[in-house]
């Protein structure tokens, strides 16, 4: 929505929004139900699963170096924003613990946090 332009044809308003919305990169961690292998990962119950795009990009032990790790994925190729959705399983001080590694790691990026809210996901990402 932020590449909308009220004042451009609706043709050239869809190419610059959806253009926008490809250099969007989102992330979710969620907690393992059960073991399995999914992805060619070996996943036991507990572990806790960055997915980035969709697709399951790490497993790891715990929350907050899952959310370390799948923000350094995220980043490897470069982002302006970082946007942190803490919900089930974060909260605040986690989410602001989280905010301090990013503001530390990757001081040229804007950050943001929010309370999701979000139930099975302890944060939503995104990267942009």
């Amino acid at each position: 929505m932020v590449a909308n332009d009220e004042t451009a044809e609706i043709k050239d308003n869809l190419e610059g929004m959806n253009e926008a919305m490809e250099a969007v990169h989102s992330g979710q961690i969620t907690q393992a139900v059960r073991d399995t292998v999914l992805d060619g990962k070996e996943i036991k119950e507990g572990d806790f699963l960055c997915i980035y795009d969709g697709d399951i990009a790490l497993v790891k032990k715990s929350l907050q170096d899952a959310a370390r790790a799948l923000i350094d994925h995220m980043l490897k190729d470069g982002g302006d924003i970082v946007s942190i959705y803490h919900g089930e399983g974060a909260d605040a001080k986690m989410a602001e613990e989280l905010g301090d590694y990013v503001g530390k790691k990757y001081p040229m990026t804007e950050l943001e946090i929010y309370d999701g809210g979000q139930p099975l996901y302890s944060y939503i990402l995104s990267v942009e």
